[in-house]
């Protein structure tokens, strides 16, 4: 579709594209505290103003996992007040809607009677508002139950995904929507590595028929060697990506270089770090569908805080760093710079735009100082622009030159330099610190990998009971797991009782030992049967006599039976047969095995295995007596 071409409007599907809204970031900040709503107004403003038919989110609606009362009551009243109304939805749902939002209403919002919606709102969840905790459940299916948003995109099985999608007609043009919420990028990768996504295509469908369009929420840029999409992961199929994560506004679509597929990475609405990424100015997109063509119009938006940054290196700048008075008025004037250069955009732009606020803005001055020793400069340079700037803590940010590392020769091709994360923070794992924590010490009971989850949970999704709800997993299946380990024991101990029976009166005339047993000592040079078991379920098995990894393993042997004893036939019982059945028994117990099938991490090497019980209350076998005549 080019840019001076109109369609005809009742073909034409009408989309507002928006990502990383951000709602509650900054909202105990004095100063930064309404940001986020009062940007989330504009954009939905852009919605009315340009009658779009359905507005659609990217993820990261709220930054919190648990948004507070105040941000999901200041965000049910903008989606009410601009979505709600009698103006009719110009489009409809064909696909299952059962399948695309399986939830207990199973229908999109504006078909319910008992609601006006004028602009539906489609969203999937990102990383910020994922779902958690008990019931699995996020901030989004809170708007869905009380029918502001049409949450979709959700998948529990992340080992096997399959994407039904949202099939939309309006006139002519059908739009195949396909939505996948966030998921642990390390785990996605290996799933569309396995070839284990699949997304799913309308039956009797030609290529040319349905437009297809995918959202996605995920690492663009690449951290690690699977922390990151691929953009050569995606189908061939798809016409348009919607990528949301990724802060930087790039929302002019890009054609990826292996496939005919385009990328619009809208970026954040909200600056929610001071990095460079962030400063770039910030945008939406109005995207109008016509058949198989596509057009996005970028729309700017006026109410984000206006943000600065710029970098020095005191080396280069003649400075004594003998003198830190002379370093320090140096980085006031360069802030004041910053401050000037804002103060008179904004009145440039205040010709254009009467109604713009003006606002403090957001100053970040990044300094090497290498060779400089600048004690309390931060502290001092704050208090000086207090009621200038929003961020009077956060103004300078020091660093030292790195010095490059030659690297070994069989490591120079795994050399790679990261690049800066798209939020511009050191973003290590929970997870990550717990096990390099309990690396060096071992776990007797606990389970590291669901341990380290469940701290994760606490910290960044506010799960109070996170931890306890782990502790309670582990007893349980521990509990499960010593009393199947305590019923295989029985087994072992009837099996070693019925292999032995009838046999203890026996005399063995090919054996070497004595005739006769010792009192109370069992069968002769033998251990007696308690400890015999103990040693079966012992941890180390460096003095097991079972049989080796490339030996037969032993079948035991049919036992004896009360009539065969009745007959008294003549039966030679060997120290080996009895080592046979002890080894029938040890082989027939299994050693316990937690069932840890639905955890998403990988399980560690190491999994529990409690000690099996050292003691039994096997009684000895009945001893045949012989009375002696009286007088002897």
């Amino acid at each position: 579709m080019s840019q001076g071409e109109e369609p005809p409007e009742e073909d034409t599907l009408n989309i507002l594209i928006a990502t990383d809204t951000h709602l509650g970031y900054g909202e105990k900040d004095p100063v930064r505290q309404n940001d986020s709503l009062q940007t989330f107004e504009e954009i939905l403003q852009y919605a009315r103003r340009f009658d779009v038919d359905m507005i659609l989110l990217g993820g990261d609606l709220f930054h919190d996992n648990k948004p507070s009362r105040k941000i999901m009551h200041g965000c049910m009243q903008l989606l009410r007040e601009y979505c709600m109304g009698d103006r009719p939805c110009q489009f409809q749902i064909l696909s299952d809607q059962s399948e695309n939002f399986p939830n207990r209403f199973s229908r999109v919002n504006y078909e319910d009677p008992n609601f006006n919606v004028s602009y539906p709102v489609f969203s999937i969840h990102g990383n910020h508002d994922d779902p958690a905790g008990d019931g699995y459940l996020s901030s989004l299916d809170l708007l869905s139950a009380s029918n502001l948003v049409n949450y979709f995109g959700m998948t529990k099985n992340v080992d096997d995904i399959k994407i039904s999608p949202i099939l939309i007609q309006k006139g002519a043009t059908k739009l195949a929507l396909y939505g996948l919420g966030s998921v642990r990028d390390e785990r996605l990768y290996r799933t569309f590595l396995n070839k284990k996504v699949k997304m799913l295509r309308p039956e009797s469908s030609e290529d040319k028929e349905w437009f297809n369009m995918f959202v996605i929420h995920q690492n663009r840029v690449k951290h690690s060697a699977t922390n990151y999409i691929p953009e050569k992961f995606l189908p061939e199929f798809l016409d348009l990506v919607i990528w949301g994560h990724e802060h930087k506004c790039e929302v002019k679509p890009q054609l990826m270089a292996a496939q005919d597929t385009y990328i619009s990475q809208p970026g954040s609405s909200i600056a929610t770090s001071l990095s460079e990424g962030e400063a770039e100015p910030k945008h939406i997109g109005i995207l109008k569908i016509y058949k198989e063509t596509f057009l996005m119009e970028k729309l700017p938006l006026r109410t984000v805080r206006p943000f600065y940054i710029d970098e020095v290196c005191l080396e280069d700048e003649d400075l004594d760093p003998t003198k830190p008075q002379t370093v320090e008025t140096f980085l006031k004037q360069k802030v004041q710079e910053m401050i000037d250069d804002a103060n008179r955009d904004y009145e440039e732009r205040k010709k254009d735009e009467p109604e713009l606020q003006k606002m403090l803005p957001l100053i970040r001055l990044k300094v090497e100082y290498t060779g400089f020793d600048l004690p309390n400069v931060q502290r001092l340079i704050g208090q000086k622009f207090v009621n200038k700037v929003a961020n009077p803590k956060e103004i300078l940010n020091f660093y030292k030159r790195r010095v490059a590392h030659k690297p070994s020769e069989n490591k120079k091709a795994d050399v790679d330099t990261a690049p800066t994360h798209s939020h511009g923070q050191n973003t290590a794992r929970v997870e990550d610190l717990v096990k390099n924590i309990l690396k060096e010490q071992k776990l007797d009971v606990l389970n590291k990998t669901r341990l380290g989850k469940a701290v994760k949970q606490y910290v960044e999704k506010d799960e109070k009971t996170s931890i306890k709800e782990f502790v309670e997993w582990q007893i349980k299946h521990t509990t499960e797991s010593l009393i199947k380990r305590k019923e295989t024991d029985a087994d072992a101990n009837i099996q070693m009782d019925t292999n032995s029976s009838g046999e203890e009166d026996r005399v063995n005339l090919s054996s070497p030992v004595s005739s006769s047993p010792a009192k109370g000592k069992g069968r002769a040079g033998s251990k007696p049967a308690s400890k015999r078991r103990r040693q079966q379920f012992s941890d180390d098995d460096d003095d097991d006599d079972s049989f080796g990894e490339g030996d037969a393993e032993p079948q035991p042997k049919k036992r004896a039976t009360k009539k065969a004893a009745t007959k008294k036939t003549p039966v030679t019982v060997s120290k080996s047969k009895r080592t046979t059945s002890s080894r029938a028994a040890k082989q027939k117990a299994e050693p316990i095995v937690i069932d840890d099938s639905d955890d998403i991490e990988e399980i560690d090497s190491d999994e529990y295995v409690p000690p099996a019980k050292t003691t039994t209350s096997k009684k000895p076998a009945p001893r045949k007596t012989r009375r002696l005549p009286k007088g002897l």
